[in-house]
């Protein structure tokens, strides 16, 4: 039987900081990609990708910028989306989603530096 882990959704309400960014949708209208930015803010925490996850990723991805975040499951981004923090920022992709919402929160690995992805892990 697996030890039941806390719902840590009360400590992410409490300690975590606000993370505000805008969510880039993006749509396809008469060959015209057209973006719409949508603000979001969620509490929550983000911060830098541990080494042993990063020495996992292919070499070239290593050069990257990736972080993950935590947040409340009230986050809804997809893989693929595309977040900026704050005004004229580079941009990151959500690249991983994991849903541990029965523990009160999820998880998101995000890159910047991404343009030569191919395809990020679903």
């Amino acid at each position: 039987m697996m030890p039941q882990l806390p719902n840590v959704s009360s400590a992410i309400a409490a300690w975590g900081q606000s993370l505000e960014f805008v969510v880039v949708s993006k749509s396809l209208e008469d060959y015209v990609v057209t973006e719409v930015l949508l603000p979001r803010k969620v509490k929550g925490a983000r911060v830098p990708f541990k080494a042993q996850a990063l020495a996992m990723k292919p070499i070239g991805e290593r050069a990257w910028k990736w972080e993950t975040i935590f947040a409340s499951p009230s986050l809804t981004l997809k893989v693929g989306d595309e977040i900026i923090f704050g005004e004229s920022q580079p941009r990151y992709r959500i690249m991983e989603r994991r849903d541990w919402s029965e523990y009160g929160y999820v998880e998101y690995d995000i890159c910047q530096g991404f343009q030569e992805c191919s395809q990020p892990n679903s």
